[in-house]
């Protein structure tokens, strides 16, 4: 059985009215079975009471949940047992007035905001597309308002005719003013001092030394659309060393980190921020890598892997994401992951690092090839199949047995343990392969 059966099944001896917390995790998901009578390997396990459950089980889903479920009784090797197939809802699913969510194997119950992002999600809304009554259009930034406008017209993405507009007009048409009242992704971008109604709402910018001493730092504040500027120049101006060398007569400065990727980080950083956290996105610069961290969490049912693949955006602010692509900020949803992974492979010859830690997201970006090495304490077998995908773009299991000289089965476990890091592998079978993308 593949891995996404297994992660929308469940097996159960038994019943306990506890698996009703399963049931309500699926329907807050994409859907399941749980499968009464089975053991973990799925070989029955006789039970005199299966024709009562099934009568039972969906008369306990309704009472308690509020939904229905379909009960059916299957054999196997002559032995009965249950299937409850649970469908996805597009409501909110409560037990006992908590909410549990199935993401991949594991049932999670929703708190803090996890569940406000989750109940705002089943209702069709976004946390920055929440309006704020308090704040008016004559507050907001001018200077935030022509930076946005004078890019998205030079991108072609408004017409010149937008000039014209009122701000209220304008902001009305960028989605960004409902019912007359300004949303958090308009007070975000636009407003002078989002942290007087947004706190955290800025970035912290670190030198380190490789001791992890910190040895200077800044803080960017303002309006979101013009902290990207900001950021991105202190980070290339101030944190950043450029290399320097001679064609000739002509000088030419090469940039520490890949300049693409850091700008994409900066801004995947700011637009998928989740703004109820008060924490700031923080950057650390050392010699050898760069890493962004912001406070925020993957979509239900996503890895670290999906970031490395490519993948349906799915971003917490959906207002500020519809904005950042008028102004040329993001190119199209769900591809800056890839442009960091591919700019940094053309600079270093090597991916950048996806990780979530601490209660958010992690981006490493390195300097050179042997920095990434060492950050991950890759022996010398794993540094050998990188460097090969480094001058063949993928290698398969018989490559790293020969390349190696170890058997299959090390070579598969090798590649997976490079796969959890920044591997992906294309293909079934014997035509399988890993590539850094």
């Amino acid at each position: 059985m593949g891995q996404i059966e297994r992660h929308n099944i469940e097996y159960k001896e038994s019943w306990s009215d506890e698996y009703l917390k399963w049931i309500c995790g699926f329907a807050n998901a994409s859907g399941g079975s749980i499968f009464i009578g089975l053991d973990d390997n799925g070989k029955p396990v006789r039970k005199d009471n299966i024709k009562k459950l099934s009568e039972d089980i969906p008369n306990k889903v309704r009472d308690v949940l509020g939904i229905m479920v379909d009960v059916l009784v299957k054999e196997k090797d002559g032995v009965d047992y249950l299937e409850i197939k649970v469908a996805p809802y597009d409501f909110a699913v409560s037990y006992k007035s908590r909410y549990y969510y199935r993401s991949g194997s594991t049932n999670s119950e929703l708190r803090g905001s996890a569940l406000t992002h989750f109940l705002l999600g089943k209702s069709g809304r976004s946390w920055d597309g929440i309006t704020d009554d308090s704040v008016g259009v004559d507050e907001l930034s001018d200077s935030a308002l022509k930076l946005h406008l004078d890019k998205a017209i030079l991108k072609g993405r408004l017409n010149q005719d937008v000039k014209n507009m009122s701000a209220t007009e304008r902001l009305t048409k960028l989605h960004l003013i409902e019912n007359g009242k300004l949303t958090r992704a308009a007070i975000l971008l636009f407003h002078p001092e989002p942290e007087d109604f947004v706190p955290g709402a800025f970035v912290k910018i670190g030198a380190f030394g490789d001791d992890g001493t910190l040895r200077y730092h800044d803080e960017v504040h303002g309006p979101v659309i013009e902290q990207i500027e900001k950021a991105y120049d202190l980070i290339m101006t101030k944190y950043s060393i450029f290399n320097i060398s001679y064609d000739g007569i002509q000088r030419i400065e090469t940039a520490q980190f890949p300049e693409k990727s850091v700008r994409e980080a900066l801004v995947n950083a700011l637009l998928h921020k989740d703004y109820s956290d008060n924490t700031p996105i923080q950057l650390k610069v050392y010699s050898n890598k760069i890493v962004f961290w912001n406070p925020g969490q993957l979509p239900a049912q996503w890895s670290m892997v999906n970031l490395r693949e490519e993948h349906v955006s799915m971003p917490i602010n959906k207002k500020m994401a519809h904005a950042l692509y008028l102004s040329g900020d993001i190119e199209a949803w769900g591809q800056g992951t890839l442009e960091i992974i591919s700019s940094s492979l053309r600079h270093s010859g090597v991916p950048p690092i996806f990780s979530d830690r601490l209660s958010g997201i992690m981006v490493s970006i390195y300097k050179t090839d042997d920095a990434f090495y060492s950050e991950l304490e890759l022996d010398d077998r794993m540094i050998k199949i990188i460097k090969y995908i480094q001058k063949s773009g993928r290698v398969s299991n018989k490559d790293v047995q020969s390349l190696v000289g170890v058997s299959k089965a090390t070579a598969t476990r090798l590649l997976q343990s490079l796969s959890e890091m920044v591997l992906v592998r294309r293909g079934v079978g014997a035509g399988a392969y890993y590539c850094f993308k």
